[in-house]
């Protein structure tokens, strides 16, 4: 069944988000050079929304407006925002001479693209002319891309800019990484091989990452992984506790002061969530309301770290024994009630995105012998996954 991977809101909890990336080209528009007996002096260009100063006019006839151009905003392209042409006006610290009236207002640019799988779209900085004679020119709208996004409003971007971006990855033992070693044993991963547990979809994140020269770290209570990744020393951090379901129902889930206190002990900036596979194949009756008990657990992260950047991931299909038709029918029936969810979360100024880990994968493949557990190729296809979803957000 196809999972919608993202929300039409914003919509990706800003990204527009927005996908939060910074506005391209900024640099503020230089005015046209002075007309002096009667030439025109031209209005500034300014690109990537920032303020646009108008050109001077000494005596001579009135000064033409200037053009503001869209910023870029992440992967998301800003459409460009024209500006009207003003006949003479202020430019900046210009005097009026023959002036004239202002500018018409310019129309504002197109949002821009989903980012990956985020689903942010771009959000246009105001780009204002100069006083009276530029024209001003409004920035892109904030509608994000399709399913998902975080509510519009600046340029929010969970990371810092220059410093390491903590991500915690949260959910149950496809988070910590377990995997089954007699369906692995033919494996030439040293870090497989022979054992229970090798850092799940981490691994894959972190090495992506790397490769782009990226700055992150994982947080949360628990620990495991290999030593290092990329020549790089990995961090094992994480917050995945097996067997646990989404909420507290039965005393093991995630939504639980045992489990979230000592994951929130250092605030992330990015939460990684995959969570729901055992409310699906439980045995204790945790197949109903999966949809809302996740619409709690998401306002309680949201209480805890306000400025985080929460990615819900649709959970993987089953296979095996467990991948019957009734476990199949709840996994796609949750899956497909999660884009609501998330753009209720937006609605409510929450930075929440979806990202579609259901579509793509492949249980014959990507699972494990036990069914539930992916291999290395099913833990490497969802770290590259949540890469996509957060690729643009992450410092150099």
């Amino acid at each position: 069944m196809k999972i919608m991977r993202f929300l039409a809101i914003l919509t990706a909890a800003g990204f527009a988000l927005s996908a939060c990336g910074s506005g391209g080209g900024e640099g503020d528009g230089s005015g046209g050079t002075s007309a002096s007996g009667g030439s025109n002096g031209s209005g500034g260009s300014a690109s990537g929304g920032v303020t646009g100063s108008g050109g001077t006019a000494s005596g001579g006839t009135p000064g033409t407006g200037g053009h503001a151009s869209g910023g870029t905003i992440g992967n998301g392209s800003g459409g460009s925002a024209s500006g009207g042409s003003g006949s003479g006006g202020k430019g900046s610290g210009g005097v009026t001479a023959s002036g004239g009236n202002g500018g018409s207002t310019g129309t504002g640019g197109a949002a821009g693209n989903p980012v990956s799988t985020g689903g942010a779209g771009g959000h246009g900085m105001a780009a204002s002319g100069g006083a009276g004679g530029g024209s001003t020119a409004s920035g892109g709208s904030g509608v994000g891309g399709s399913n998902g996004g975080a509510p519009g409003g600046g340029t929010y971007n969970p990371c810092p800019t220059s410093d390491v971006c903590k991500i915690l990855p949260l959910g149950d033992s496809i988070t910590y990484g377990l995997i089954t070693v007699a369906a692995d044993k033919s494996s030439t991963d040293s870090s497989i091989n022979g054992k229970d547990s090798h850092g799940g979809y981490r691994v894959k994140l972190f090495a992506d990452a790397v490769t782009a020269g990226q700055m992150i770290t994982f947080t949360g209570a628990l620990m495991n992984g290999p030593d290092m990744v990329m020549g790089m020393p990995f961090p094992k951090s994480n917050s995945g506790y097996s067997g646990y379901t989404i909420d507290n129902s039965t005393g093991n889930g995630i939504n639980t002061t045992a489990v979230l206190d000592p994951a929130f002990k250092t605030l992330p900036d990015i939460i990684l969530l995959h969570i729901g596979t055992n409310d699906v194949y439980s045995q204790r009756g945790m197949q109903s309301g999966m949809a809302d008990r996740l619409s709690m657990l998401l306002d309680e992260l949201a209480k805890r770290a306000p400025k985080a950047l929460v990615v819900v991931a649709t959970i993987i299909p089953l296979g095996g024994s467990t991948g019957s038709s009734t476990n199949s029918t709840t996994i796609t029936t949750y899956n497909g009630e999660i884009p609501d969810v998330v753009s209720k979360q937006v609605a409510a100024g929450h930075h929440v995105v979806m990202v579609d880990m259901y579509k793509g994968f492949m249980p014959s493949k990507y699972l494990s012998g036990d069914g539930v557990h992916p291999n290395q190729m099913g833990y490497d296809y969802m770290g590259d996954t949540f890469y996509g979803a957060i690729s643009a957000l992450l410092p150099k």
